[in-house]
C-alpha cells in the first residue's frame, strides 16, 4: 500500500511566543512592553519607538532561485489613530532598515476600530514599505518610493485603502551584489498583494516594530499581537510520486477548506509545476503553515476517481519534500528481493553476466514513468565494471548476443496494476588479474522511483 513520507523538513524556526524565547532582543532594552501568552506576543504601546529583533539565518541559496529563506507572520493590529503604526522590520542598524507596515491608506479614508473611525490621512501614492539606508558614499536616503535606483524598487500601494493586513510574508533572495527582499501582505491568507521590495548588501536582523505615541487612547487600548512567526527554507513544497496522468488537491483541516487543486480550479496553473513524477507547489500566494492537511490524488479529468489520499503532516512549510512510496517489488528468479537488503547473485566466472529481473507493481492502481537505475558502489580489485539495464525481449535468448539496448537508467512509461515488467541486467567487468572468479565481492544498488 502506498505511503507518504516526508523526506526533508523546510522549517528553520517557528515561534508562537507562549513564553520568552530568549534569543530575541528588545530595543530599548529597559522598556516594559512585552507580554507572552497562549495568544502569542503582545507588544504594548509606549511613548517610545520599540523593536523586537532576531538575527536572520546565515544559510544562503536553499535550492530554488537562490532563495535564502522565507518568513511569514500572523498578527492582529487594529489601529487606534493614523499614527498607530506597526509591522515587520528588516534592519542592519538604525541607519539601514526597511519597515513593512500592517496598513497604509492611499488617500484620506477611515478604518473601523471598535465602532470608531480612524482617519488615515496619508498622501495619495504613499507606500507600505518605508526605508532608510546609507550608500557607499555615506549619503543618506529615506522614503517609500522607487526614486533611488541604486538600492530599492518599491511597488505603489494602490488598493490598500481601508485594509489592515493580518498576514505578512517576506522572501529573501541572493542577487549579484547582495540580497533582495520581497514583501507580501494578505488580510485573509488567500488573496495576496506584493507591496514592495528592496535590495541591500548587508546582512540584517528581522523582527517587529511599534511606533511610540502620546495619544492616551492608543496607550490604553492599542492592540498589536503576533500570533505566529516562522522562517522556512524556500517557497516550494515538493511532492515526488504524482505522475502526469494524475491531479491532486490539498485540504487544510484548520481552515476547513481546500487550499489548492492542481487542475486549475483553484489557482493550480499559477502555483503548480509538474515535471515527470515530481510536483512543485509555489506557496508565494498561500497561507502557511498548512495545518493537519491531507492530499488527495485523482485521475486527470475524473475528479471523483480517487487514486490515493494521505495525511501530510501536522505543519507543512515551504521547503518540505514529500515522496509517495508505492509498493513496487523487485523479483529475481520469481523470488522477492526485500527492499534495502543484499541479494546474492552467485559467483561470476565470466567477464559478462546477465540476469533477468522483474519490476512488479503490487498496487491496485496503474503507475506511470517509473525510473529504474543501477548505482555501483564497490569494486573488485579495482577492476573496471559496468552495470546496465535493458527491456527484456521474448524469443531472443537463443541468440548468443541478444540485440538489447543497455542503459544506466530505464523509464517504464506505464506499469499496470498487479503486473510486472521484465528487464535484463548486464554486468561487464574488465579484471586486472589473469584469473577471473568473483564471489561476494561485487555489490550494487538498484534504485526504483
Amino acid at each position: 500500500m502506498a505511503t507518504l513520507i516526508k523526506e526533508e523538513e523546510g522549517i528553520l524556526y517557528n515561534e508562537y511566543f507562549h513564553e520568552n524565547p530568549l534569543i530575541w532582543s528588545l530595543t530599548p532594552s529597559d522598556t516594559d512592553c512585552l507580554r507572552y501568552g497562549e495568544d502569542g506576543l503582545r507588544i504594548l504601546h509606549t511613548k517610545q519607538y520599540v523593536t523586537y529583533m532576531l538575527q536572520e539565518p546565515e544559510s544562503r541559496g536553499y535550492n530554488q532561485g537562490k532563495e535564502c529563506y522565507c518568513l511569514i507572520m500572523h498578527l492582529d493590529h487594529t489601529p487606534i489613530t493614523e499614527e498607530d503604526i506597526a509591522g515587520l522590520i528588516v534592519m542592519s542598524d538604525t541607519n539601514n532598515y526597511a519597515e513593512f507596515q500592517t496598513y497604509l491608506a492611499t488617500s484620506p479614508s477611515t478604518i473601523g476600530n471598535n465602532g470608531e473611525n480612524v482617519n488615515a490621512g496619508y498622501d495619495l501614492g504613499a507606500h507600505y514599505v518605508s526605508y532608510r539606508f546609507d550608500d557607499e558614499e555615506d549619503e543618506s536616503h529615506e522614503g517609500g518610493s522607487s526614486s533611488s535606483d541604486e538600492e530599492t524598487v518599491v511597488n505603489p500601494s494602490t488598493g490598500f485603502v481601508d485594509t489592515v493586513y493580518k498576514i505578512l510574508k517576506v522572501i529573501k533572495y541572493d542577487n549579484a551584489i547582495g540580497y533582495t527582499y520581497q514583501f507580501f501582505a494578505s488580510s485573509d491568507g488567500f488573496n495576496w498583494i506584493e507591496v514592495g521590495n528592496f535590495d541591500t548588501t548587508r546582512r540584517n536582523s528581522i523582527g517587529f516594530f511599534l511606533y511610540g505615541t502620546k495619544d492616551a487612547r492608543t496607550l490604553q487600548r492599542g492592540r498589536f499581537i503576533i500570533h505566529e512567526f516562522a522562517l522556512y527554507k524556500n517557497r516550494y513544497i515538493t511532492i515526488n510520486g504524482i505522475n502526469i496522468l494524475q491531479e491532486f488537491e490539498i485540504f487544510d483541516r484548520r481552515l476547513n477548506r481546500t487550499i489548492l487543486r492542481s487542475d486549475d480550479t483553484l489557482h493550480g496553473q499559477l502555483m503548480v509545476s509538474h515535471h515527470g513524477n515530481r510536483v512543485q507547489i509555489d506557496t508565494t500566494h498561500m497561507v502557511l503553515p498548512l495545518t493537519d492537511a491531507w492530499i488527495r490524488i485523482y485521475t486527470k479529468g475524473h475528479y471523483s476517481d480517487t487514486v490515493a489520499q494521505f495525511d501530510m503532516d501536522n505543519l507543512t512549510f515551504g521547503g518540505d519534500i514529500f515522496t509517495i512510496s508505492y509498493d513496487i517489488q523487485l523479483r529475481i528468479d520469481n523470488e522477492i528481493v526485500p527492499n534495502g537488503e543484499p541479494y546474492d547473485l552467485g559467483t561470476l566466472f565470466t567477464d559478462t553476466f546477465r540476469k533477468n529481473i522483474v519490476i512488479y507493481n503490487n498496487e491496485d492502481i496503474d503507475l506511470a514513468n517509473i525510473t529504474v537505475s543501477i548505482t555501483a558502489f564497490s569494486e573488485y580489485y579495482n577492476g573496471e565494471e559496468v552495470v546496465q539495464l535493458a527491456f527484456y525481449k521474448e524469443n531472443m535468448e537463443y541468440q548468443s548476443v541478444p540485440p538489447y539496448t543497455y542503459k544506466q537508467s530505464l523509464m517504464i512509461p506505464k506499469l499496470e496494476a498487479r503486473t510486472g515488467v521484465e528487464l535484463v541486467m548486464k554486468l561487464s567487468d574488465v579484471p586486472k588479474q589473469e584469473f577471473y572468479s568473483v564471489a561476494n565481492k561485487y555489490r550494487f544498488k538498484l534504485i526504483i522511483e
